[in-house]
């Protein structure tokens, strides 16, 4: 009887916890800044399982890579140079099974990677994988490492994760997806001030070339009447000084140039 007492007492609190953690998860829809949320995620990792390391790898569309974004528990400079490509037979192996994987229990999946994708994990002491994926497509991978107790891993524990890491994924492509949209509104509006900025200098531009083309039509006749040397010298530098100004509004005029 105690025994049951015991067990139901362990179930309504993992039920309870389960509850909660669904409503946080609500939540992660509504965090737009990317290290908040990676924050946010890593800290009810570790509410969930206490291990003694957290590596977050999030997909990187400059470089086509699964970049190392975050680290718990160890020295992140140590392993920054640590990445993964689809090329990756762990990358391959988490796209086609969809599911996360237990090194330990699984030496045989282990043994399919290549060395130098095992001697990574081992140097991480990686125990736990876990994909995150949206619309069948990977978009980032959660290592965890053992836990600081020493036990195995529970079913519980392994459930609560799979709630919040699936709803992480979406969280972090809506987060991607607000960064894109807000880089590509900047470039249109910093596209728009340069037109604005070329149709305004081709208008200065031709304003101030029609009165230049009269100064220097007119250096050049008075120039032929001129005998002194000093004063030639001087109207030749004046002409010099016309067709600077002259290639400055051409610059100007450049900004007009859709192409430029």
């Amino acid at each position: 009887m105690k025994l049951n007492l015991g067990f139901n007492k362990k179930q309504k609190k993992h039920e309870s916890y389960k509850l909660a953690l669904s409503e946080f998860n609500k939540t992660l829809s509504l965090i737009i800044d990317p290290t908040q949320l990676k924050s946010n995620i890593i800290s009810k990792i570790q509410e969930i399982i206490h291990v003694n390391r957290i590596f977050l790898f999030l997909y990187n569309e400059d470089f086509h890579r699964y970049a190392l974004t975050d680290v718990i528990g160890v020295n992140k400079k140590q392993y920054a140079k640590y990445y993964f490509t689809s090329k990756d037979k762990l990358i391959y192996w988490l796209s086609v099974n969809e599911k996360h994987i237990f090194l330990k229990q699984n030496e045989g999946v282990r043994s399919f990677f290549s060395a130098h994708e095992q001697n990574m994990l081992s140097e991480m002491d990686v125990s736990f994988i876990y994909p995150l994926k949206v619309m069948n497509r990977l978009t980032g991978l959660v290592f965890l490492g053992q836990k600081t107790n020493g036990k195995e891993y529970q079913n519980e524990e392994t459930e609560l994760l799979k709630i919040l890491l699936d709803q992480s994924a979406i969280a972090f492509e809506n987060a991607s997806l607000y960064q894109n949209q807000k880089d590509r509104l900047k470039k249109m509006y910093r596209a728009v001030r340069l037109a604005m900025m070329g149709q305004l200098a081709a208008g200065a531009a031709h304003e101030i070339r029609n009165p230049l083309t009269s100064i220097r039509s007119t250096i050049q006749y008075v120039q032929k009447d001129i005998k002194d040397p000093v004063k030639a010298k001087m109207t030749t530098e004046l002409l010099s000084e016309v067709d600077r100004i002259n290639d400055i509004i051409q610059g100007l005029l450049s900004f007009s140039n859709p192409d430029k």
